[in-house]
């Protein structure tokens, strides 16, 4: 049942929709590049992954982010060492050739305008991507600020997954970088799942689902209540019927 359960969830999952009823853009086209990139590392086959992570990041010039964190999920999770850190090396080099030369080089009056919506933590790319550790209490301030629009995106960002993906943390890692930069941006459309905005993590909060799923039942399973362990298929038509009750809540239907 929850294979069919999936599927439906992120059909109908409303920063999917809203990715797509939001003008166009290219951040849109995201989601399938990464899930497949997912798949592929799930299924060791390497070279259709770094082939995928290549076309989404010819997307957008954050995209090679994703990259990154691939390769660095890789290389501690998969064990594929040497492999990760080359990816990281490889798209971590690309996205930051993107953010602090080449755009900056085609758009010369005003550098890469993105960083004006970010505070103001460092000089340039450089600092703001250093200020995690050179200012570490600002910079969990400001991804909390304002508390109310920030802690409101992410209830309705992992409420309609029941709040799965922070069962697996592991997993949900992956999609940090484009977590972290919507919420750190002083600008109230990136925290907006009305935008196209969230699309980028829409794959890596089902990869992260998928993964809390699998959680609680092998801890259901491996437990019993009320003097029997639950079967399997009682513990998967409990999760279905959670899973589209949460969708069905007014909070996330637009």
């Amino acid at each position: 049942m929850l294979y069919t359960v999936f599927p439906v969830l992120y059909l109908l999952y409303l920063p999917i929709r809203a990715a797509n009823r939001y003008d166009y853009h290219p951040g849109a086209l995201a989601p399938p590049c990464f899930l497949f990139v997912l798949y592929c590392m799930e299924k060791a086959r390497w070279t259709w992954m770094t082939l995928f992570l290549v076309m989404a990041g010819l997307l957008k010039e954050n995209m090679p982010v994703a990259g990154a964190a691939v390769g660095l999920y890789g290389a501690l999770v998969n064990k594929k060492r040497l492999l990760g850190l080359v990816i990281v090396m490889g798209f971590g080099l690309w996205f930051y050739a993107g953010v602090a030369w080449i755009v900056p080089f085609f758009n010369r009056a005003a550098g890469y305008p993105h960083w004006l919506g970010y505070p103001p933590l460092g000089r340039g790319p450089s600092g703001l991507l250093l200020a995690p550790l050179r200012h570490p209490l600002d910079f969990c301030q400001a991804l909390f600020t304002p508390v109310d629009r920030k802690l409101t995106y992410l209830l309705y960002l992992f409420g309609p997954v029941a709040l799965l993906p922070l069962l697996s943390p592991v997993r949900l890692l992956l999609g940090l970088p484009f977590l972290v930069q919507n919420l750190l941006s002083i600008a109230p459309h990136l925290t907006s799942l009305h935008t196209h905005h969230p699309a980028e993590l829409v794959p890596f909060v089902f990869f992260a689902a998928v993964g809390g799923t699998a959680n609680v039942l092998r801890y259901l399973q491996a437990r019993s209540f009320t003097g029997a362990a639950w079967t399997g298929i009682e513990l998967h038509r409990g999760l279905a019927v959670l899973l589209l009750r949460q969708l069905s809540a007014l909070p996330w239907r637009t």
